[in-house]
């Protein structure tokens, strides 16, 4: 069920992304309505990719008996994920974020870094509430294509969208909000890791990415804003992933990093409206958005790739490449 579910997600997001069509509609049981736009459906791409991978990967993982099963909190996360992307209401984006936010902390082994992570997602979760309560108070709405018209006349103030960068920027592991990322890629099973890294992070760029837009008329500091936080992410996240040891760690400093690109591509798209240039507006966002795809794929292999080696007789949870690559009697350079 679980492997359908990221085919059809995957099927739906590429038909509109290829159609260059918008698909809206509403879940009457619930009252839930959906938006699909060639934007989201890049991520709707990816969380389908992403989720197939680790569906395929669990089948055999669950078959040890040392392993934990997570099949309830995977589904949940992806189902959520899946939601807020495809949410037209910003309330209904947040709560299904949170949604996801909670499977993910239920779904790392250490309870310490567990805590860490719940409350620094509460604090994030918070921010958003405040946001979305400001919102209320000055458009009478939450549903974005309303905010969006509304904003052309009434621009999105910057207390708002800072609230929005910050909230959003805690689940997106933005340095120097980042501090559950590494603690919590090195406490989770190697499936578990993958979707902190190509799903609920991704997630929290998303948001970032949907109140920048919103109205079209953003000023010109929130791109630079971007481009700054973008830069640090990926030097500060490129510098600790060179002194790190541990394959996790690595691994989750490393997504910092490509974090910070994909955030540098986001602000130069922002700063391109600003300045009313459309070229860079396509060049960032399509760089952005290309390595935000990019990056989810191949993050997917090498997470699970390093639970896969970690399954083979005689290595354990591997600390260090080089003996990986000993035990696996391959040379340091494919490894």
């Amino acid at each position: 069920m679980r492997r359908g579910g990221s085919l059809y997600t995957a099927a739906a997001g590429f038909t509109v992304l290829t159609g260059a069509v918008g698909v809206s509609g509403a879940l009457s049981l619930v009252s839930y309505d959906v938006q699909i736009s060639p934007l989201n459906a890049i991520w709707l791409i990816t969380l389908g990719l992403c989720g197939l991978f680790v569906s395929l990967y669990n089948i055999d993982w669950h078959r040890h008996a040392q392993v934990k099963c997570n099949g309830l909190q995977i589904n949940m996360l992806m189902a959520a994920a899946v939601c807020a992307v495809i949410a037209s209401n910003l309330g209904m984006f947040v709560v299904m974020a949170e949604v996801m936010a909670l499977c993910a902390v239920f779904l790392t082994s250490n309870s310490k870094e567990g805590k860490l992570w719940f409350a620094l997602g509460r604090l994030g979760t918070l921010l958003l509430v405040i946001a979305c309560w400001l919102l209320w108070q000055r458009y009478g709405t939450l549903d974005l294509r309303l905010l969006d018209m509304r904003m052309q006349q009434l621009p999105l103030g910057s207390d708002i969208w800072l609230l929005g960068v910050i909230g959003f920027g805690l689940l997106a592991g933005i340095i120097p909000l980042h501090g559950w990322v590494p603690q919590a890629h090195a406490n989770a099973s190697a499936p578990a890791a993958a979707l902190f890294s190509t799903v609920v992070m991704k997630i929290g760029l998303l948001g970032i990415l949907t109140l920048s837009l919103l109205g079209g008329n953003a000023p010109l500091w929130w791109g630079i804003a971007l481009l700054v936080l973008g830069m640090i992410t990926a030097f500060v996240g490129g510098l600790y992933a060179l002194m790190e040891h541990n394959i996790q760690r690595l691994l989750a400093y490393h997504t910092l990093e490509n974090i910070g690109i994909i955030l540098l591509g986001l602000g130069a798209g922002v700063t391109g409206i600003a300045l009313e240039q459309p070229a860079l507006i396509a060049l960032g966002l399509v760089g952005g958005l290309y390595h935000l795809l990019n990056h989810s794929l191949f993050k997917s292999v090498l997470f699970l790739g390093r639970g896969a080696s970690g399954s083979v007789p005689g290595i354990a949870i591997s600390k260090n490449l080089a003996v990986l690559a000993r035990k696996c009697r391959l040379s340091p350079s494919p490894c």
